[in-house]
């Protein structure tokens, strides 16, 4: 009886309890909403309209050039790879050159970072037993400035950066793509035939890799730059002896330039069996019928 009388006051509760609230899905409006000259279209339109310029003025240069010969051959392909290198550059200057200006600002906040702390120093072995407060609050702002100016420019540099490396990104793959889908079966095995792999390579490995240059291609001046002010502060503070350490410094360059290139050769050469094994398996996945 105390049983019976004890079970409606559960089932009340059980119908009195909140539900729990159905999962929400991301909507459109959710999402970020890209600027115009960000969007797919616009940058596939900008590149293709860059590779037809590029590819007319390789075929007027080409006349120019007496036919059958190696060197029409040669400059033909370094035309072509000079345009699209070009082509890339017109769809990431817009933001890669003010990343560029960021990683300036980031470069010199560095430089005057060491700058600031040196004087603090010498403040302080200069004046062992008196307060230097009235002397050493204007080094400590600029290194408070310092350090904020180097933070905010170093993550609006990536930010730049991230953003040029997107859009190069998704110009190269909508362009190919746009290119495929409107090859027919006798363009895609004339000179060669395309298969799977190169596909995936191109997609998934070459128009990754352009990407990650851009994050990085503005250490190719920076990196020199931060090099020659360390070298000239290291100069005028210790003397002739710094010569010794950037000499070592820089006979190191060759070095690490022998070990890349390693590097580089092996990972063509791992490439190629790469393509053998996806297009193996898109043969396999293939043929498999259910």
């Amino acid at each position: 009886k105390d049983h019976n009388e004890h079970q409606p006051q559960r089932q009340d509760d059980n119908q009195s309890s909140p539900s729990p609230a159905p999962p929400q899905e991301i909507k459109y409006d959710d999402l970020f909403k890209a600027p115009k000259e960000m969007l797919t279209h616009v940058l596939q339109k900008k590149m293709l309209s860059g590779l037809k310029t590029d590819a007319a003025k390789v075929a007027a240069a080409e006349k120019s050039l007496p036919p059958d010969s190696d060197d029409s051959d040669s400059s033909k392909k370094t035309l072509t790879r000079w345009g699209f290198i070009k082509v890339l550059w017109n769809i990431a200057k817009p933001t890669y050159i003010h990343a560029g200006l960021f990683q300036l600002v980031t470069v010199l906040a560095q430089t005057l970072y060491p700058l600031a702390v040196k004087e603090i120093l010498n403040l302080l072995e200069e004046n062992p037993n008196t307060s230097v407060t009235r002397q050493g609050i204007p080094l400590a702002i600029a290194l408070f400035l310092a350090a904020i100016i180097d933070g905010v420019a170093q993550e609006r540099q990536k930010f730049l950066a991230f953003q040029s490396g997107i859009a190069v990104r998704a110009a190269t793959v909508a362009s190919f793509y746009h290119h495929m889908l409107h090859l027919s079966a006798r363009g895609k095995a004339v000179p060669s035939p395309l298969m799977v792999g190169d596909i995936n390579s191109l997609v998934a490995i070459d128009c990754q890799k352009l990407f990650e240059v851009l994050q990085e291609g503005h250490l190719f001046w920076s990196c020199p730059l931060s090099m020659i002010i360390v070298t000239i502060l290291l100069l005028i503070t210790m003397g002739p002896v710094t010569l010794i350490g950037m000499a070592s410094m820089f006979l190191l360059v060759p070095v690490v330039q022998k070990i890349v290139e390693r590097m580089l050769f092996v990972r063509g050469k791992r490439a190629l069996y790469t393509d053998q094994r996806v297009e193996i398996t898109a043969a396999l996945l293939y043929s498999i019928q259910f």
